[in-house]
């Protein structure tokens, strides 16, 4: 063992558990988009994560400076992320931040320092940096950061009161000013702005001058493919042959469908600017909300829809394909990313219309993996199989397919065709915890306790948060901690 000081960074979800008893699949999606959110904050300031349990994170660095430069640098990240989803449905983490003794022990913490970085974290408010009197004294002259204080404060099992402070955050702010004045929550950063209804900060961001979106990708799995894209699951009857419970593969959306462009009335103030939807000089410029989504929220949903963090992505690509901003295949990932938005809110037949133009587009792997999944909400089998089968001719290292063509087969009962594309999905992703976990399930099918057992143990340890792997143990007979 090995005893140091260090700066220990605590945070978790505030409200996950509602977040995962309302959508599970989209709270697990957007966690480990968060968490990928934060890895690179840490990596960037020099620090290391040593542990991940449940939603939270714990985080070591040498300096209380870049402890909390990553603190509201994450904090901001998050912040810009959540203004695509409503209020009710936004993933805040609190973070508390101390300096103190710690014990290393096989790359994990212990100590103090540890718990005094917890017990601050449930003090912070959500999106907020709740910090000790330690930290607060190193940093306070060093960051271009506000500071308010709470005073002496007893934590649970912490013998002496901490002195804490708070680090205004723009998530903190922007809650307060949105309070006191009594507006209503905006569901979309780019509806916010077109409708006038947001302060300076969304302004900020739509008109891109906010922190760069792209920074935090999701990490990849074993397969390199991001969290956000892999296989989701909702609970569904299963057929006669199969275990009770079992859970349906399928990809869900990672943000909800945008809300209708708003129709307001422009002014008359003169603009020499030409349309950016266009190209063309304006008929009637104006400074009011249509100038504004012309000249700032189109080009900026070209380029949130066409990055590589599909989260925040459904608002943006849903612009890009009725204004026409993309074609080729950049209009094909668009279409690919509106029809997950339009499955997500049960528009099942527009989903696949949308998939259909993509793959009319430019035929890839994805878009039939995606449109299979619809067709599979609708109990299309065969169709569901066909594109399957389509996405794995076009990519045969595409691990997703094999995982949903497998858990198809589970479901129609054949499960010496569903063992194979399993043993293949485990294969090609075996990051993947929805990999392990259909197959576990195929395996108890088939009679392999031992092999399930040894699955799903797995698929748990790759994903703790999975409710349904838990059910599917129990089930087994296996206790879950």
């Amino acid at each position: 063992m090995k005893r140091k000081i260090a700066a220990i960074l605590a945070a978790d979800v505030s409200g996950y558990s509602r977040l995962v008893a309302e959508d599970e699949e989209e709270a697990l999606r957007r966690l480990a988009s968060c968490r990928a959110a934060f890895e690179d904050s840490v990596a960037s300031t020099g620090g290391r994560i040593f542990n991940t349990a449940g939603d939270s994170v714990l985080a070591e660095f040498q300096s209380a400076v870049e402890a909390v430069r990553c603190a509201v640098d994450v904090q901001e990240s998050i912040r810009t992320r959540n203004l695509a989803y409503p209020p009710s449905r936004q993933m805040s983490f609190r973070i508390g931040i101390t300096i103190g003794d710690v014990v290393e022990q096989n790359g994990d913490l212990l100590g103090e320092g540890v718990n005094i970085a917890a017990r601050l974290e449930g003090l912070a408010p959500p999106g907020g940096i709740a910090v000790s009197r330690t930290v607060y004294e190193a940093v306070a002259n060093k960051v271009s950061a506000g500071f308010s204080d709470m005073g002496l404060k007893a934590l649970k099992n912490i013998p002496d009161p901490v002195h804490v402070y708070t680090i205004d955050t723009p998530a903190t702010a922007s809650g307060a000013m949105r309070r006191a004045a009594g507006a209503r929550p905006f569901a979309s950063p780019l509806v916010a702005l077109a409708t006038g209804l947001v302060g300076g900060a969304v302004l900020f961001y739509a008109l891109g001058n906010g922190p760069d979106e792209t920074a935090g990708k999701p990490t990849t799995d074993g397969g390199g493919r991001p969290p956000a894209t892999q296989t989701a699951r909702t609970e569904t009857p299963p057929p006669a042959k199969a275990p009770e419970g079992a859970s349906v593969s399928g990809v869900a959306s990672e943000a909800p469908a945008a809300a209708p462009r708003p129709s307001t009335e422009a002014s008359t103030t003169p603009s020499p600017e030409p349309s950016v939807a266009t190209g063309a000089p304006a008929a009637a410029p104006t400074t009011g909300p249509d100038e504004i989504v012309a000249k700032h929220v189109l080009p900026r949903a070209r380029q949130d829809c066409l990055a590589d963090d599909p989260l925040a992505a459904a608002d943006a690509c849903r612009l890009v394909v009725e204004h026409g901003l993309a074609t080729g295949a950049e209009l094909a990932k668009a279409e690919v990313r509106l029809g997950r938005s339009l499955r997500e809110a049960g528009k099942g037949d527009e989903a696949i219309a949308a998939y259909t133009k993509a793959i009319e587009i430019a035929p890839t792997a994805e878009a039939f993996t995606q449109r299979g999944v619809a067709h599979f909400d609708k109990e299309e089998w065969d169709a569901a199989i066909a594109d399957y089968a389509k996405a794995i001719e076009l990519d045969a290292r595409h691990g997703e397919a094999f995982n949903n063509r497998a858990w198809l087969y589970y479901r129609l009962g054949d499960y010496d065709l569903a063992i194979k594309d399993a043993d293949r999905a485990v294969l090609l992703v075996p990051g993947a915890a929805y990999a392990w976990d259909t197959r576990g399930h195929i395996r108890a099918a088939r009679g392999d306790k031992t092999g399930a057992v040894s699955d799903l143990e797995q698929a748990l340890k790759l994903d703790p948060a999975s409710a349904g792997t838990r059910e599917a143990l129990e089930r087994l007979g296996e206790k879950t901690y």
